[in-house]
């Protein structure tokens, strides 16, 4: 038994040997498509509209005749080109599919800038914890309340209700930003169009832009603390040399993640993007709708490197390589900040007694 969202895929196939060989193939295919068509708006959209063809049935003789005349060609066109509008407006204005399309960018691929932003400030402390300790609905109530207060209040009541959380597989050593994934939930003959597969796609691709996004919020936490402690690290001239080599590479991750975010948002999804939505203005059937929306993903993932090529992986594994020392580079920042502070409480004894001149045997040292 074929599902709802595969009927369009396994249905029906073309069986080239078995064409006339007096249809040609571009006309069998535009048979082929206007059957599946058909059956796809009655089965999967449960519409049984009778389509009003405006167009006189050709002759059996025209079969035959087609060099001398275009009465069955004619027909096919109009036959397909009718079938195919009708489709194409029942996905656009009852199932809303460009508006899917459009909320799959501001959401998975992270086009929303303000709401990403909040969720990861809501978000920190939870995502922080161990895998094992992030549980679904602590994460669902902070992103309840990023949609709230951002511009995502605003969409439509249906695309807030299908925006969701994934929790993914756990493995003892991750973080709640490993494993944690945004998801948005489709049916109907929408599942069509976002198949499984292409759902697991989008994962992947979020799962990137997000490792990408927490690096950017890291090295912005780590510069800000470092320039609120630059006057404590002032304090103490003998890690003068140190603080600066801090400050230095701070600022040369800031701008390496500022580089590859900048090439991620817009030489490759914003391209891709523009491409797409295009080639689906353009698409005249389906197929072409299926077949825009898979070339894009597989132009994503492989201009982010995730293609699973040899040279991609190599690439991606460096680029994780310099995401965990980014992340090292941030804990050993935190520590050089406590310890400086910790410094700075031990040595206020001595500094008091030099300013007033004094020096008590009874001060007894303070332990380090």
């Amino acid at each position: 038994m074929i599902g709802e969202e595969k009927l369009w895929y396994d249905k029906y196939t073309l069986r080239v040997p078995m064409i006339p060989t007096f249809i040609s193939m571009e006309q069998a295919k535009k048979i082929w498509i206007t059957g599946k068509s058909i059956n796809f708006l009655r089965v999967v959209c449960k519409d049984r509209t009778m389509l009003q063809i405006n167009k006189t049935p050709a002759s059996s003789e025209s079969l035959f005749q087609q060099q001398r005349s275009t009465e069955f060609q004619d027909m096919i066109i109009s036959i397909y080109n009718e079938t195919t509008h009708y489709l194409r407006s029942i996905l656009d204005d009852k199932y809303q599919m460009m508006d899917h399309f459009k909320a799959i960018k501001r959401y998975l691929l992270l086009g929303q800038g303000d709401f990403i932003k909040y969720l990861m400030d809501l978000m920190e402390n939870e995502l922080n914890k161990a895998a094992n300790q992030v549980f679904y609905h602590n994460l669902q109530s902070l992103m309840d309340a990023a949609i709230r207060v951002t511009n995502a209040q605003y969409e439509n009541e249906d695309i807030i209700k299908r925006l969701d959380l994934r929790l993914m597989y756990v493995s003892p050593s991750e973080l709640g930003w490993d494993v944690c994934c945004l998801d948005y939930k489709f049916d109907g003959p929408l599942r069509t169009i976002f198949t499984e597969e292409n759902s697991l796609r989008y994962m992947r691709i979020f799962n990137h832009l997000w490792r990408v996004k927490r690096m950017e919020y890291t090295t912005c936490g780590v510069w800000k603390q470092l320039m609120k402690s630059s006057r404590q690290f002032a304090s103490i001239p003998e890690i003068s040399d140190m603080t600066h080599v801090c400050f230095t590479m701070s600022n040369e991750m800031t701008k390496f993640v500022q580089s590859v975010n900048y090439y991620i948002m817009f030489e490759v999804l914003e391209c891709s993007w523009s491409d797409l939505l295009n080639k689906l203005m353009e698409a005249k059937d389906l197929e072409q709708i299926l077949e825009a929306h898979d070339d894009s993903l597989l132009k994503i993932l492989t201009r982010l490197h995730l293609d699973g090529h040899e040279t991609s992986q190599e690439l991606a594994k460096q680029l994780r390589c310099i995401f965990d020392l980014i992340l090292n580079f941030g804990s050993i920042i935190q520590r050089l900040i406590q310890s400086v502070e910790n410094e700075l409480i031990a040595r206020k004894p001595y500094q008091q007694q030099q300013y007033y001149g004094t020096y008590t045997k009874n001060v007894e040292p303070v332990r380090r």
